[in-house]
């Protein structure tokens, strides 16, 4: 545990160390900095704030996180910015706002439910029908494409407020999911759907 732990500590320090060099260069060269995160591994408790003139980690997932970077952008004048967004939507336990958490599975009563099976090794040790494990890739398809709806809405409201043409969008993931593809549900071993 001792090995770890130290490992852990290791990656939040390197995790620290370069983020803190983004937000605080893009300050530095006279951009206004904003991060608005789902918290945890991007929060201010980890350190992820360094750097950022205007840090958010209230969470709320992309439906909240959004509208309060926009009035942040609204209100900070003009260009340039840098602007982090950060969201846990498309996460177990992949529910989603409708109509997206029943477009692919509109009986929700048919499967298990996955509310409180989140968590490491935690829908290891259960039997899942396949209709469970169909279940699971439909509410991870819905919030896929609730995320997706929800950033349309965003850059169309950059659009209307001409900022769009001049932003510059960059969209990464910290690890993908394993959908019992190999027996596993989560992101902890290093098959392609998990690592890519």
């Amino acid at each position: 545990l001792s090995a770890l732990h130290a490992a852990r500590e290791y990656l939040v320090d390197t995790f620290r160390r370069v983020k803190t060099r983004l937000a605080a260069g893009f300050r530095a060269g006279g951009y206004r900095t904003a991060g608005f995160t789902d918290g945890a591994w991007m929060s201010s408790e980890a350190g992820f704030e360094t750097g950022f003139e205007t840090f958010d980690d209230a969470g709320g997932g992309l439906v909240s996180i959004l509208p309060r970077a926009l009035a942040w952008l609204a209100a900070g004048g003009e260009p340039p910015a840098f602007l982090f967004l950060h969201a846990y939507d498309v996460h177990c336990p992949y529910t989603s706002p409708e109509p997206f958490d029943s477009t692919f599975c509109p009986d929700h009563a048919a499967h298990l439910r996955l509310d409180d099976k989140c968590g490491k090794g935690a829908l290891q040790d259960l039997e899942l029908t396949p209709g469970d494990l169909a279940a699971l890739t439909d509410h991870y398809d819905g919030g896929i494409l609730s995320a997706d709806a929800l950033l349309g809405d965003f850059f169309q409201q950059l659009r209307a407020r001409g900022l769009y043409e001049d932003t510059l969008v960059v969209v990464v993931a910290d690890h993908g999911q394993g959908l019992m593809d190999h027996g596993w549900a989560g992101h902890r071993l290093l098959y392609q759907e998990q690592i890519r």
